[in-house]
């Protein structure tokens, strides 16, 4: 969709299914959010909000009607990961978990530590503390990952597209991924699974 406002960032929006955006608006509001955009109805489709987390990470809220959401994921070319990233990981792990009953777990990658959110023994998203590597003007916010065949490929194209790479590939358990943004400047991560 085009931008709000001009100063708002180029970005991908994340999305999180709920039961009742109305119930969900008032759960970020208890436990110390803020409402961006509140439940609105999308006619026939579903209804939408948009929240900012107590660190100023953005996420939205889609009650479905029609639209159920995002039906393939982990397939290439649709998307396979939504990630938070974050300077205040201990107020994430309150907020989350009062507002869709995700539940964090802790993991050692690479030397540091790494939260995938799960409902159950489910991972639907995982967190990691903004260090070093971020600059202090980029803001906490949501991540997308898009599965693809081959990430260096990927990589290859996205420049030839006009877009511009972040974070050059690399390699983890879970497979080669990348940080790149769009010819816009919105970033997102593609990933080769393992």
């Amino acid at each position: 969709m085009p931008l709000m406002s001009p100063e708002q960032p180029v970005v991908w929006s994340t999305y999180v299914i709920v039961d009742d955006a109305a119930e969900t608006t008032a759960h970020v509001e208890e436990a110390g959010g803020s409402v961006m955009v509140a439940p609105m109805v999308v006619p026939e489709q579903g209804t939408m909000a948009v929240y900012v987390d107590p660190a100023g990470a953005v996420l939205g809220a889609w009650q479905p009607d029609k639209m159920s959401g995002a039906e393939l994921l982990n397939q290439p070319g649709a998307m396979a990961w939504a990630e938070l990233a974050t300077r205040d990981t201990d107020g994430a792990k309150q907020f989350y978990p009062a507002v869709f009953g995700w539940q964090p777990s802790d993991s050692d990658a690479a030397g540091m530590t790494y939260t995938e959110w799960k409902i159950g023994d489910r991972p639907v998203g995982g967190m990691m503390a903004m260090g070093d590597m971020f600059p202090a003007e980029v803001p906490p916010h949501w991540g997308v990952y898009f599965a693809v065949e081959d990430c260096d490929d990927s990589v290859a194209t996205v420049q030839k597209a006009g877009g511009n790479v972040v974070m050059p590939a690399m390699d983890i358990p879970q497979g080669r991924f990348a940080g790149v943004t769009d010819p816009q400047g919105a970033p997102f991560y593609v990933m080769a699974m393992a």
